[in-house]
C-alpha cells in the first residue's frame, strides 16, 4: 500500500489527465447561476490542486442575445435564434420549444465540432429552471440524449423551481416528466429563500444563484474524489501484486540456493 501523500498527488498528476466536466446553463436561470459558478471555480482552480480542475468548463445557452451579454463568467456561450421565436427570439416558457431548438441545434453545440465533447467527460451537471421553455425544454432534451447514449456517464441534472408569484402553472407536470428520463436530480426551491418579503428581488436571486454554484462545487469536489479513490486503488494493486511478485521470486530464488 502506498501511503505517501506526496508520491500519490505526483502519480495522479504525472497520469491522469485534469477532470472535464462540463456544465450547462439553460435559459435565463441558467445563465446567472453559471455566473456565480465561475466566480467559486476561479478559486477552486488557483488552489492547491487547481490544475486538476482545469478543464471544468462552464456552457451557457440561450435564445436570447441580452441574456449572453449580461453574462461575463461563461467559458462558452451559445445562441439559439430560430425563425419559430419570432422577433422576441423568446421561448415563450413553451418547454416543447425549448426541446426542438436543442434537438434541431444539437449537432453544433454537442457534435464533434460542438463546444462539449460528451464522449471524454468525467461528468456533466445541467442547470435549468423548470418554468423556463429553454430551461426545462433545453435540459430535458439534453438529459434524454445523455441517458439513450451514455448510461456510464455520471448526469447531474439541477432543476430550479419557479416562485409563486409565476404564473408557471404546468411546471410541477414537466418535473414528473423529468423523473421518467431520470429518477434522481437536485431541486431548488427558490421560496425557501424569500426569508424577508421586503428584501430585494435582486437580493434574493443573489442568493439562489450562489447556493445552487455551491452545490455544484460540490458535486464537482465529489467526482474528483471519487475519480482519485478509483485511481489510489487501481495503482495499490498494481504495486501489491507486483510486491507479491517480487516476494515470490525471492522465495524462489532462496529455495533454489538453499
Amino acid at each position: 500500500m502506498i501511503n505517501n501523500d506526496f508520491i500519490m498527488r505526483s502519480l495522479r498528476k504525472d497520469l491522469l489527465e485534469p477532470l472535464y466536466i462540463p456544465i450547462i446553463g439553460f435559459g435565463g436561470a441558467g445563465s446567472r447561476i453559471i455566473d456565480a459558478v465561475e466566480k467559486m471555480l476561479y478559486d477552486l482552480k488557483k488552489g492547491e490542486d487547481g490544475d486538476e480542475y482545469a478543464n471544468v468548463l462552464t456552457v451557457e445557452i440561450n435564445t436570447k442575445q441580452e441574456y449572453l451579454d449580461e453574462s461575463l463568467q461563461a467559458a462558452s456561450k451559445v445562441l439559439i435564434s430560430d425563425k419559430i421565436l419570432g422577433i422576441h427570439q423568446d421561448t415563450g416558457g413553451f418547454v416543447e420549444v425549448g426541446e426542438k431548438l436543442i434537438k434541431d441545434n444539437f449537432d453544433s453545440i454537442f457534435g464533434v465540432k460542438g463546444v462539449v465533447n460528451f464522449r471524454n467527460a468525467d461528468a456533466v451537471i445541467l442547470i435549468g429552471a423548470a418554468g423556463g421553455g429553454m430551461g426545462m425544454g433545453g435540459l430535458k432534451e439534453t438529459l434524454r440524449y445523455l441517458m439513450e447514449n451514455y448510461r456510464n456517464l455520471p448526469v447531474y441534472p439541477i432543476v430550479i423551481l419557479p416562485f409563486r408569484m409565476e404564473d408557471r402553472p404546468l411546471w410541477r407536470e414537466e418535473v414528473s416528466n423529468l423523473m421518467q428520463i431520470k429518477a434522481n436530480f437536485t431541486t431548488v426551491n427558490n421560496e425557501m429563500y424569500i426569508k424577508d418579503r421586503k428584501a430585494r428581488f435582486s437580493d434574493v436571486l443573489e442568493s439562489i444563484n450562489m447556493n445552487v454554484a455551491s452545490k455544484v462545487i460540490d458535486i464537482i469536489k465529489n467526482v474528483k474524489n471519487k475519480r482519485q479513490q478509483v485511481f489510489e486503488e487501481f495503482i495499490n494493486s498494481i504495486y501489491e501484486r507486483k510486491f507479491t511478485e517480487n516476494l515470490y521470486e525471492l522465495e524462489f530464488e532462496y529455495s533454489r540456493v538453499s
